[in-house]
């Protein structure tokens, strides 16, 4: 009831990874126990009532549960992401595994608070470490472990040269791509809103070259709306200095994208996103 309640599009949907973590992290659950609560906790990010999540909406939602996996097992990285593909896979086909097994590593390589640091006390890999670690892993589970280890690779990646070699773990395109997803979720963090420069930003975007760099701006973009719908006149200088470096189009389609996903529809809110997009962008 408490997720339903959340506001959406603030603070990173913060509020639905709070309200998961606080009712669990403090103890952990008997396998009996864990089967005893899946059907709900299965159910627990998809429409009732009169909540109507967007798919961002459910997609953090189901990251959440990665985190909240790691505190009912006890920190069991299998436990947890077998957890994740129990209840990320839909019978209409959707699939939210990916996102939820990220809550899971990012639960070990990101802790926050003293009881986060308590839980993965002594889990966590050497930076020389991490290929051989990741490694022991499959599919989801090697992707999602690679990637959120980001944190000790940060100081490298403020490159463009440090990024391109993190994310060459795999010769997977798509892998590639949820890599620099993941990297720019920090990246922009770091460069728009923490250092306050949108050249830095635009200057590391360039960096990368080729297709990724329009893929950057449009990572970079969506993020900074992510984290704060006021931020949306940022994310538009982003695609307006993308669109200076023929990556327009790339940009302000991610931006499209995420107001579809984000915004509900008919939405005064929505509305009022969509017609800050030029007039291409309004109706995709």
């Amino acid at each position: 009831d408490v997720i339903a309640r959340c506001p959406t599009t603030m603070c990173n949907n913060g509020c639905m990874h709070g309200a998961m973590m606080e009712r669990f992290k403090s103890e952990s659950l008997t396998e009996a126990q864990i089967e005893s609560v899946i059907p709900d906790i299965a159910n627990a990010c998809e429409p009732r009532g009169n909540w109507h999540p967007r798919e961002v909406e459910r997609s953090m939602c189901y990251h959440g549960l990665g985190h909240l996996f790691m505190y009912v097992t006890r920190a069991d990285l299998n436990a947890s992401s077998a957890l994740c593909e129990r209840i990320g896979r839909k019978e209409d086909g959707r699939t939210y595994v990916q996102t939820c097994t990220q809550g899971v590593f990012m639960q070990m390589f990101q802790p926050l608070e003293a009881e986060d640091f308590a839980l993965v006390e002594g889990m966590v890999p050497k930076k020389n470490e991490i290929s051989a670690f990741c490694k022991s892993f499959s599919g989801e589970r090697r992707v999602a472990c690679h990637n959120e280890s980001w944190p000790l690779f940060r100081k490298e990646m403020e490159r463009p040269e440090g990024t391109i070699a993190f994310c060459s773990f795999s010769k997977d395109p798509l892998d590639q791509t949820k890599c620099y997803g993941t990297a720019m979720s920090y990246l922009t963090v770091l460069f728009a809103i923490d250092q306050k420069s949108i050249s830095k930003l635009e200057q590391f975007c360039n960096g990368l070259g080729g297709a990724r760099t329009g893929e950057c701006f449009g990572f970079a973009s969506a993020r900074l709306v992510q984290v704060d719908p006021d931020l949306t006149s940022m994310a538009l200088d982003v695609c307006d200095r993308a669109e200076a470096h023929h990556q327009g189009d790339a940009c302000f389609k991610s931006l499209a994208d995420f107001g579809v996903q984000s915004f509900l529809p008919g939405s005064s809110e929505l509305m009022s996103y969509c017609n800050r997009l030029p007039e291409q962008w309004q109706s995709i």
